[in-house]
């Protein structure tokens, strides 16, 4: 019989062990160099996150700030009074400068007040910034929509000689226009020792700010219609002589004692509103001054120059605007007599440009620009050697400029932002809570600055 040829013999399939290490390797590298490439996206994205929610926050506090600095001094009030004489320390505008220990508090009369951040500017801007601007009567032989009392209680002979009053608002002008009377009727309802600006009709000049009493108010008038008694509301006041809220009140008016000499009618009215802007100071752990700062731009609001929270309320002192802020700068634009001249005393042609910056802020129109500037120097008085009858006034204030210093929400990741140096009139020396601290140049940081009208002085 004839054999069958055996089959040749043959190995089984698969890899050998070389080659299976070559292949996990090879995929061990391509996953990780995914992994490292995705990692490295995922950060990428998240730098541009951050950068984007910084210059949004920064943008979003300007605007605020912005709207709010147009506004100053709308209703009429002056930029300066007889008792607040420094531009540091005005009516309508208020700066105080790098700020340090109690000038910090920014509601000295609040026991549970927040601060400002050490080194950095608060900001406080005074006007009928959110209310209407209420027109009144002119008193007649028929009617009297203002009566004024001395400190007797006795109808005053003078503006000058009044201490209390009342006047009354209809809720439609002298014009026939209609006026919202909520606002009033609100703050007699919860008590609110508003304050109130009365301006006169002889000029933006004669004006007085009083306190509201609320108790002695009432939400009607007896005057506006006598078919209708909710066609107004009576108001009563106190001028000055209370030893508190009152005085602190007409500080901020023009006269030195009592009303304006011509104020012996009402044409306008409003409730006077106060905000202050400022960094509050918060921890990444609260309670603990050595941890990480975690500054944000807030705005407080309060009875105008009382340092009391408005409303009695501590929630009114911390209203957030923007987080992550690190430096608030404010500077202000005079027409001064510094920079080659000023409009006031006509040392300057009226087709320039009044205001002038100089490098360094030296001698120049801008008050908070450099380091060495002053706000009690005389050049910041109204420019010319001529007697004025009113010395309180200052140069007259053209601009305000708001700088800040925004930054992201997460370190870079290896990175060191560049040294600032200084800002306006603050110098850094990178000290812990200072923005060029170690710490801080780890993150992506934003300077801006915005010079803002000042419409209303």
């Amino acid at each position: 019989m004839m054999r069958r040829p055996k089959a040749p013999f043959r190995t089984s399939g698969g890899f050998s062990l070389l080659e299976a290490l070559v292949a996990l390797g090879i995929t061990v590298l391509v996953i990780s160099t995914v992994l490292a490439l995705f990692g490295f996206q995922r950060r990428l994205a998240r730098v541009e996150s951050d950068r984007s929610q910084m210059q949004q926050a920064v943008r979003a506090a300007h605007l605020d700030l912005a709207s709010m600095i147009r506004m100053t001094g709308r209703g009429g009030l002056g930029q300066n009074s007889p008792a607040r004489a420094r531009p540091d320390l005005g009516v309508s505008l208020e700066v105080a400068s790098n700020v340090e220990d109690d000038a910090r508090v920014i509601a000295p009369g609040a026991a549970d007040s927040p601060v400002a951040v050490a080194g950095t500017d608060v900001l406080t801007v005074r006007g009928i910034l959110t209310g209407p601007i209420l027109k009144g009567h002119g008193n007649s032989e028929a009617a009297s929509f203002l009566i004024l009392r001395d400190s007797g209680g006795l109808e005053a002979e003078s503006p000058a000689d009044a201490r209390s009053g009342q006047v009354q608002i209809c809720a439609l002008s002298a014009a026939g226009f209609p006026q919202p009377l909520d606002g009033l009727r609100a703050a007699l309802t919860s008590g609110s020792e508003e304050a109130l600006i009365l301006g006169g009709t002889a000029g933006d000049d004669a004006y007085g700010v009083v306190k509201l009493v609320p108790g002695a108010s009432a939400p009607t008038s007896t005057l506006c219609d006598p078919g209708d008694a909710n066609a107004g509301v009576t108001l009563e006041f106190t001028v000055e002589g209370d030893g508190g809220r009152a005085d602190l009140y007409h500080q901020l008016g023009t006269a030195a004692a009592g009303l304006p000499p011509s104020l012996t009618s009402v044409g306008w009215l409003g409730v006077l509103e106060e905000y202050r802007y400022y960094l509050r100071e918060d921890r990444e752990i609260p309670g603990d001054a050595g941890s990480p700062l975690v500054p944000r731009l807030s705005r407080a609001r309060l009875y105008p120059n009382t340092g009391t929270a408005w409303g009695g309320s501590a929630a009114n002192l911390t209203e957030d605007i923007a987080d992550h802020i690190l430096d608030f700068q404010v500077s202000l634009a005079f027409d001064s007599s510094q920079g080659g001249g000023a409009l006031a005393d006509g040392s300057l042609d009226l087709d320039a440009d009044p205001i002038h910056e100089a490098h360094g802020g030296e001698n120049d129109d801008w008050l908070f620009n450099g380091p060495d500037d002053d706000p009690q120097s005389a050049v910041w008085a109204r420019p010319g050697t001529a007697v004025i009858s009113r010395p309180w006034l200052r140069a007259h204030l053209f601009y305000v400029r708001v700088s800040t210093v925004g930054r992201a929400g997460h370190p870079a990741g290896g990175y060191e932002a560049p040294l600032l140096g200084i800002l306006e009139d603050r110098t850094y020396d990178g000290s812990a809570d200072d923005p060029d601290s170690p710490w801080d140049r780890q993150f992506n940081r934003w300077l801006l600055s915005t010079t803002i009208d000042v419409r209303n002085l």
